[in-house]
């Protein structure tokens, strides 16, 4: 019975942690900042404004992605992507609360995000 017990903790604990999201995690190695997990952001733009979201990147290697969801009204998702361009604006068309989402896998290099309500 606790070998059974015991084997069934595993199993869930297994479970658990392969749907969990990691929190990012941000080493230095030869100079260079490598990036790993996921990092959320949530910005909100207020009734009757617009907002824009400006996005740079530079990439060594590895993976990034990003994705821009409204917490207001989830069918609205501005972006979704990965193989980000150096630079560019994702527009946010609508009012509400916005979620953003980073995700890196070895990822060498930098980004920055800046948030604007217009």
């Amino acid at each position: 019975m606790g070998k059974r017990l015991s084997f069934i903790i595993m199993i869930l604990i297994l479970l658990l942690s392969c749907s969990a999201e990691k929190e990012m995690v941000v080493k230095i190695e030869d100079g260079l900042t490598i990036y790993n997990g996921v990092e959320k952001r949530e910005y909100n733009i207020s009734e009757g404004k617009e907002g824009e979201l400006k996005v740079s990147s530079i990439k060594e290697s590895g993976k990034i992605g990003l994705k821009v969801a409204s917490l207001s009204d989830s069918s609205y998702v501005p972006y979704e992507g990965s193989n980000l361009p150096e630079c560019f604006v994702v527009r946010l068309e609508k009012s509400g609360k916005y979620e953003v989402t980073i995700s890196c896998k070895n990822y060498k290099g930098s980004y920055n995000l800046e948030f604007s309500e217009l």
